[in-house]
């Protein structure tokens, strides 16, 4: 396997260029031609950071394992062995929720994201030399497309990429991450919420396997809209008399854990 390495883009003159080359194998790969199922050494996704290069692969296992290898190379343009650093569990249950298909830095260093067909990982609050051990959160999106591509355009707005598929044609979008790029101690696993909105009552009911702390749902602009403060309860209803739209909902447990998702109330 190959990256190819174009020194600066200024230098690049005419119709042809030569790039340097860093040819490199995977330490723990053994079988080069493993069976359908087996599949765990794609790569669609290369992350620079200060001398280095950080490869993450896509997971095509069956069953499937919902994780992304993460190996480190130089940017040396020598042949290489890449060093596997860890292991970043993602979604074991849908391939659209834990394939990654790219990441992106900001500029600032301090934000990390890994990009799914249906979701995202963002990675905040952590020492760039172990990202993987900062705080992780999931954003599921409300729409399935082919996410292909994905870059930062300053330190809080990205611009996301989907091919063209049968559930929707190539476009471009603009996402501001501002609204969620916040202290928190870690996330909420999906597992111990059950978030339920029913229409015709406007009620948004929840219920937990941990003690609620605070509920509160605000606006792309960073608004709060609603907020409840809750007293170590599990199983609530919330009444919503709020316009039609998408809004971000946070819910925070007793062990400062919090959940992120945007939701959509009709």
């Amino acid at each position: 396997m190959v990256i190819y390495k174009i020194s600066t883009i200024n230098n690049v003159l005419g119709t042809s260029i030569s790039p340097q080359k860093i040819n490199f194998t995977y330490e723990d790969q053994i079988d080069f031609n493993p069976p359908i199922g087996s599949w765990e050494f794609d790569c669609e996704s290369i992350l620079a950071i200060n001398d280095s290069l950080y490869l993450f692969s896509k997971d095509y296992t069956v069953p499937f394992k919902g994780q992304t290898k993460v190996y480190k190379l130089s940017k040396s343009p020598t042949k290489q062995v890449a060093k596997l650093v860890t292991l970043i569990s993602t979604n074991d249950q849908n391939y659209n929720l834990g394939q990654i298909t790219d990441v992106a830095i900001s500029p600032n260093k301090k934000v990390i994201v890994l990009l799914a067909n249906s979701g995202m990982y963002v990675f905040d609050n952590f020492e760039i030399s172990n990202f993987w051990n900062g705080r992780k959160r999931f954003f599921q999106f409300d729409s399935k497309l082919q996410r292909e591509g994905i870059s930062f355009l300053n330190d809080s707005i990205i611009y996301l990429t989907n091919e063209f598929s049968t559930n929707g044609d190539a476009a471009l979008y603009k996402l501001n991450l501002s609204n969620i790029l916040t202290s928190s101690n870690s996330i909420i696993n999906i597992s111990d919420l059950n978030i339920t909105y029913f229409i015709e009552n406007q009620w948004l009911n929840i219920q937990s396997n941990k003690s609620l702390k605070n509920i509160e749902i605000f606006d792309f602009q960073g608004k709060i809209i609603e907020k409840k403060d809750l007293k170590m309860e599990q199983n609530i209803q919330l009444p919503l008399s709020i316009a039609s739209g998408n809004y971000i909902l946070r819910v925070e447990t007793m062990d400062n854990k919090e959940w992120v998702q945007k939701i959509r109330i009709d």
